[in-house]
């Protein structure tokens, strides 16, 4: 049998059952410091992780290139810095990101641009400076887009306007929406994005400089 390995802040060394057929990992409050995801490797029946309300300061995701299956991952409530998020670009059926409630400064997103069916990312309450949301224009069913309490003093929402299925977007009130192509309000727009231009909330830039 597969296990997962991982150390948590009492400096004990756990071990959680791969047991075969098993779609969803479950290791959420356990105050999980680290944790070695190698053995997903040969578990390709994997569609929901759930490492969330731990102690993670950094995980390697890589092993989840070979979950083609995997729908959600949560890592939110954690002290994750850094995060590379390579690995999901192999996981197209992506539904849900959840990397809220850490201490991210620097987030790319290119990677989950491949994940057309991705519908939910969560990155509130983290320490981002800035974020392009470039690649998320091909996350067509995109509907909540939560960015809120960073440090974020501007934010290009451009790309959204090709996310068709987007009903939630949050940011900060001090954050700065820009957008380098000038649109007016239509019907073929996101309405959220809609409401937005009728409240002047999104600055038209046609030169940046």
């Amino acid at each position: 049998m597969l296990y997962l390995t991982y150390s948590t802040s009492d400096g004990k060394t756990e071990k959680y059952p791969l047991i075969t057929g098993t779609d969803k990992i479950e290791l959420a409050g356990r105050s999980i410091m680290a944790v070695d995801l190698s053995p997903l490797g040969e578990f390709p029946y994997l569609e929901e992780l759930d490492l969330s309300k731990n102690n993670l300061m950094a995980i390697d995701l890589t092993p989840l290139t070979f979950c083609p299956k995997l729908r959600k991952v949560k890592l939110s409530v954690n002290k994750l810095r850094t995060l590379d998020l390579d690995p999901l670009g192999f996981c197209t059926k992506l539904e849900e990101l959840e990397l809220d409630n850490n201490r991210l400064i620097r987030l790319d997103l290119e990677p989950i641009g491949h994940c057309s069916e991705l519908r939910l990312l969560r990155a509130q309450r983290n320490e981002l400076v800035r974020l392009d949301l470039e690649s998320l224009s091909g996350c067509i069913q995109l509907e909540v887009l939560d960015v809120s309490d960073n440090n974020l003093k501007k934010l290009d929402v451009g790309p959204l306007f090709s996310c068709s299925s987007l009903q939630e977007l949050l940011f900060s009130s001090d954050t700065d929406l820009v957008s380098h192509s000038v649109t007016k309000v239509s019907p073929s727009n996101p309405e959220v994005l809609n409401e937005l231009i009728r409240k002047m909330r999104i600055r038209f830039l046609v030169d940046d400089n």
